[in-house]
């Protein structure tokens, strides 16, 4: 819900009130001082009027800016509807409910004093002492209306789903399509549960609460009335009863339709060993709220019957016995007998229940649909590396953390930009070597500017100059220079491109992850470009005039000044470098502007950036519909609260240059995306409608492949007393990141191919391990979901056999930290001012055998940018590690030829010839020392190094620079040393 919306027109409406009170006050002081010639009187009234005006005009001012300037925005892009519906839509329902709350208080107060009408013989006294009840009578209720019409507010959007609702249906694997799904109780569609249900529990509880309040309010004015005169006590005693009665039993009616509400709120019960209704709910708890229904029909009864009766004891005994049996049967009941019947019977009693929340969790995660499979090991071997080429040549060797502070030292080339993030993506090439057609992982990260970081901050730089990022940069998820340094395709500013497969028509960036300061184009004032450089030690700055669609043009003098009272900006007024044809961008960071057109979806935390076929840049966001009133299903907590029920059906697409964004239905058939679609026509589109191939470029969301993994740890257990026992529980597994810090693994985008599939796909993929995993990290399971078509978004569970120990990441990790050759290594690194980087720990199927690769990168403390150092290749029981990728599977598999992968070996071809695709020469192995001998050997050079260090440390202090010369030079002979025993 867009709350500033609600609160903006709420200053407008508020300045109305304060103004047409004002009006009425000044109006009628100015008549009674002309009537009673009182200048002062009259001098009043007009300063009521021109006071009220006063601070109507401040409140109403800012707020017509704000709704004015948004309904440019909105209209901007093509959704002005949208802008209305959210606007009017929360006010209609405040309008219903306020009136409906003052029609039945006020008409209570009318009946109430038609009922016990002023006595004749004592009207003079007693119509002052009504008028003056009355007047406080109608302030009250003036006020309970209002605030009763407020608290509606925050449901219009629910109120809009159920009236636009449509039946809930999901995709069903035994059928091969999509059925309706009912809840297992009450055979109700689960639409009744994810959108009737709240708005029918808050109307009940909004007409009890106004009833409570008419009840309360009418008893008080005819007690008033009573002790008003004895004429008005017997008209209370002869009439009153009748209405304060009926009141009564509209209460006590509304408590039945609460009653019922509540027993299918059951199903979002957490009293048994699951989330959901259980035994006790069901068997127990359901017949008291029938058995709780009776008694209240039977005290409305009384109620009836006690008017003709006037039994004292017949309104006491019914009240009490009202709520005793509310906190005996629904509280006290259940509570003793799910302690003392339940609990020691739990695992068989609750059997039934159990299965009912993995159903219902399973659909409400899309779990249901994981197609599990068996995985045998089998021995890893040349040949298999050898018949997996397209997974080889893309093993993610960039870890996406480190490689950004890479990014970030050699790439920026000025300190106000900025890259916030990287991507994974893949894209179909053509090798330009060979003329075929390649499948690619890449990485891509766009070049945003931060104007936080700009050298000068005044207006004219911050609104006019550096208005945008320039470009992006991509690589082969797998290519590195010899340096350690990414080896590009896509580089510098402007865009080199290093392969003929892409191109980039706009690399200019005015929306992304890091803009958020509204800027100005078309102006006066040329805008900053990109800098380019002229010689070696020579740039240029170039700049550029916008030619896009994107921001609301200042055609007006009237747009200009609500533009600077939104922005408190009256620069925005005097500058002589806007124009009229000068257009001003806000809410250009791309999460806020895609949340602020659509408040209702849930956004992945991670938008990636595409090139498009046209070379245009693109952003594209995973969009979330989600819920927590599906039943039976098992919570999950979410940036916006618990939820368990989400689903990723829609994408958002921003264009990086124009800002415009689409919303597009990737599963037109999800329930809510139906439901969204029929309340904001023209805001979702067709996925057929999306532009320049994006397509191609969509992913499957790694926040939700968590959310399911996570989920899918507790329910991949279909029997209820294994689950009930977790028995066969599951945990997501720990790696090591930089050199002592564990981190929980995520997961990761590769290109591999499937066990039992014929092609290298794009997919995400995590491992499982028993739990807990830290008593047990050995794999017994992992998650592939496949991104692309026809395949988009299945889930395939492999499983290990039973008592195969397959080992997980950290017993990996651990591998790699007792090898005395890596460990000595690593303890090295991580002396005199470097530190080592470890990055993700890449769980890679071939076939049925099982590989681990993890990227060693190091950094100095001076300089964060880290260099690929190593790649450490584990399989099996054995754990290697070499300069590239190309050395350590040839080391892994004790053999001398390369491997005849393309681009396996440009990984590390040289710097020097960047374009070339030659593969870098690989050593054949030396026969060296056995292991025992060899790690000796190591350890040796290793001490010898550490002492030459540190008494290079003490030469340099002491200044004693030729000495420190010499040391410096057996230092670099130890190093030496390390690297050929190491190879």
């Amino acid at each position: 819900m867009r709350t500033d919306i609600i609160l903006w027109s709420l200053f407008i409406v508020i300045a109305f009130i304060i103004w047409a009170g004002g009006l009425f006050l000044g109006i009628r002081a100015y008549i009674r001082g002309r009537q009673t010639k009182i200048k002062q009187t009259r001098i009043l009234g007009i300063v009521r009027i021109m006071l009220a005006s006063l601070i109507s005009f401040f409140l109403f001012i800012p707020g017509f800016a704000f709704l004015y300037t948004e309904f440019l925005w909105f209209n901007e892009m093509g959704y002005a509807s949208v802008f209305w519906k959210m606007l009017l839509s929360p006010w209609f329902l405040f309008l219903r409910y306020a009136l409906l709350a003052g029609a039945f208080l006020g008409g209570n107060m009318v009946l109430a004093s038609r009922l016990c009408p002023t006595p004749g013989g004592t009207r003079g006294w007693a119509a002052d002492k009504t008028g003056l009840a009355n007047t406080y009578v109608i302030i009250l209720i003036v006020s309970v209306s209002i605030i009763m019409g407020a608290v509606a507010i925050p449901m219009w959007d629910d109120y809009q789903r159920h009236y636009n609702q449509v039946p809930f249906s999901t995709f069903s694997p035994d059928t091969g399509k999509n059925e309706l799904v009912n809840d297992p109780q009450f055979d109700k569609n689960i639409t009744y549960f994810l959108i009737s249900l709240p708005v029918h529990n808050f109307t009940s509880l909004w007409i009890k609460a106004l009833l409570w309040i008419a009840f309360i309010y009418i008893a008080l004015l005819y007690r008033f009335y009573g002790s008003r005169d004895s004429q008005s006590k017997a008209n209370l005693d002869r009439h009153g009863i009748y209405h304060i009665s009926a009141l009564w039993i509209l209460v006590l009616g509304t408590s039945v339709w609460r009653s019922f509400l509540n027993i299918h709120r059951l199903l979002y019960a957490n009293r048994g060993a699951v989330f959901g209704a259980g035994i006790t709910d069901i068997r127990v708890l359901m017949p008291g709220y029938y058995i709780y229904i009776v008694i209240v029909t039977l005290v409305a009864i009384t109620v009836i019957i006690n008017l003709r009766l006037r039994k004292k004891f017949l309104i006491t005994v019914p009240i009490v016995l009202w709520f005793l049996s509310y906190v005996i049967i629904i509280w006290v009941i259940p509570g003793v007998y799910q302690y003392v019947w339940v609990t020691p019977n739990e695992s068989i009693w609750e059997k039934d229940y159990i299965t009912r929340n993995i159903e219902y969790t399973r659909i409400a995660y899309d779990l249901h649909r994981v197609k599990v499979s068996e995985l045998v090991p089998e021995v890893a071997t040349m040949e298999k590396v050898k018949d997996h080429p397209e997974t080889l040549k893309n093993v993610q060797l960039w870890d996406r953390r480190a490689v950004r502070s890479t990014f970030s030292q050699d790439q920026v080339f000025r300190p106000y930009y900025v890259f916030w993030d990287v991507d994974v993506d893949r894209y179909h090439l053509t090798n330009p070597k060979t003329g075929e057609s390649e499948y690619r992982q890449v990485m891509i990260t766009a070049r945003e500017l931060d104007s936080d970081k700009l050298p000068t901050r005044t207006w004219g730089t911050l609104r006019l100059i550096y208005t945008h990022g320039y470009g992006v940069c991509l690589g082969a998820v797998n290519r590195f220079k010899s340096d350690g340094k990414p080896d590009l395709w896509i580089e510098g500013v402007p865009p080199k491109i290093n392969h003929p497969g892409f191109k980039i028509t706009r690399p200019e960036i005015y929306y992304g992850e890091v803009t958020d300061e509204y800027v100005f184009v078309n102006t006066g004032q040329p805008e900053f470009d990109f800098p380019e450089a002229k010689s070696a030690d020579k740039t240029e700055d170039r700049y550029t005039k916008y030619e896009g669609r994107g921001g609301i043009e200042l055609k007006s003098i009237f747009r200009r000044l609500s533009m600077a009272i939104r922005f408190r900006d009256f620069r925005i007024i005097t500058s002589n470098q806007l124009k009229p044809e000068s257009r001003i961008m806000f809410n250009r960071q791309i999460s806020d502007r895609s949340r602020n057109l659509a408040p209702f979806l849930l956004l992945d935390r991670d938008p990636y950036i595409v090139i498009g076929e046209s070379g245009r840049l693109w952003w594209i966001i995973d969009a979330y519909v989600s819920s927590r009133y599906f039943p039976y299903s098992e919570w999950y907590p979410s940036p916006m609260g618990k939820i368990n029920y989400i689903r990723n059906p829609i994408k958002a697409v921003i264009d990086a240059y124009d800002g415009r964004v689409s919303f597009y239905m990737w599963d037109e058939n999800e329930a809510l995306t139906q439901v969204y679609n029929k309340m904001f026509p023209g805001l979702l589109k067709s996925r057929w409608e999306m532009p320049d191939g994006l397509e191609k470029h969509n992913r499957y969301p790694d926040d939700l492949t968590s959310i399911q993994a996570e989920i899918y740890c507790k329910y991949h257990m279909e029997d209820p007393q294994t689950f009930y026992a977790k028995g066969d529980q599951w945990e997501l597994p720990y790696e090591v990141y930089y050199q002592d810090r564990e981190i929980p693994v995520v997961p990761l985008y590769v290109m591999i191919r499937l066990p039992g599939h014929d092609e290298e796909e794009f997919v995400s993929i995590i491992p499982f391990t028993p739990y807990p995993t830290k008593q047990r990290p050995n794999m017994v399971a992992w998650m592939g979901v496949r991104n692309d078509e026809p395949n988009y978004g299945e889930l395939l569970v492999y499983i290990f056999p039973k008592g195969e120990s397959i080992p997980g990441p950290a017993q990996i990790e651990s591998r790699i930290d007792t090898n005395p050759e890596i460990s000595a290594m690593l303890t090295l690194w991580n002396e005199g001012g470097s530190r080592v980087i470890r990055g993700n720990l890449l769980v890679i199927p071939i076939d049925n055998a099982i590989f681990y690769v993890e990227p060693l990168y190091l950094e100095t403390e001076m300089i964060k940018m880290p260099l690929l150092t190593q790649v450490t290749v584990a399989a099996g029981d054995k754990v290697v590690w070499a300069k590239n990728f190309d050395l350590a599977i040839n080391k892994l598999f004790d053999v001398g030829e390369r491997i005849e992968t393309m681009d396996i070996g440009a990984i590390t071809r040289m710097e020097e010839s960047p374009k070339s695709e030659t593969p870098a020469k690989v050593e054949e192995p030396q026969k060296t020392e056995t292991p025992t001998a060899k790690t000796r050997s190591l350890l040796e050079i290793v001490d010898s190094a550490k002492k030459n260090y540190s008494e290079l440390k003490k030469q340099i202090d002491g200044g004693k620079t030729e000495d420190a010369s010499k040391t410096l030079k057996a230092l670099e002979s130890d190093i030496n040393a390390l690297e050929t025993i190491i190879k």
